[in-house]
């Protein structure tokens, strides 16, 4: 009886909602395994759809360590939008350029990868450039994952008057 109550785990393939026919999909995937774990289980879910990832990394050590990892993780995203690293006590030009240096090899793996400024640019994507049909995902173990909770509030709040 208990299982059949069982709604699944936050942040892990957790369904947040839609929003203007988007899907919007949160997963704590912050190890390349992981995010190609996600992507994979997304494109086998929501076959035929547009899959747009947006990864927060978390900690620029870990980014760096396993650079090539995942430059080759997102192969199953149509599109993959990098916001700056969740980072503890580090360096932000450092930061930044392992972030760029992220972008650059998934570049090269063949997926169009885009550099967002900030959480608040993010939002300001799907706003601006998502399509009925498309589901996106949130991926990484920081704040990202507060984009596709405020995008349910507002359609919570749009459909209730509240």
């Amino acid at each position: 009886a208990a299982v059949s109550r069982f709604r699944g785990v936050r942040r892990r393939f957790e369904e947040v909602g839609t929003w203007n026919g988007v899907t919007l999909v949160d997963d704590y995937a912050h190890h390349p395994t992981a995010v190609r774990a996600t992507l994979a289980a997304a494109r086998k879910r929501y076959p035929g759809r547009r899959l747009v990832a947006a990864f927060q990394p978390h900690q620029v050590s870990r980014t760096q360590a396993l650079m090539s990892e995942f430059g080759a993780a997102f192969s199953d995203a149509d599109e993959v939008l990098l916001v700056p690293i969740f980072a503890a006590r580090e360096n932000a030009d450092v930061a930044q350029t392992a972030l760029e240096e992220l972008a650059r090899r998934i570049n090269l793996a063949g997926i169009a990868t885009r550099v967002q400024t900030s959480l608040d640019q993010l939002r300001a994507t799907l706003e601006d450039s998502a399509q009925p049909g498309d589901v996106w995902l949130t991926l990484g173990a920081g704040n990202i994952n507060r984009i596709p909770h405020e995008f349910a509030r507002t359609v919570q709040r749009n459909n209730t008057g509240r």
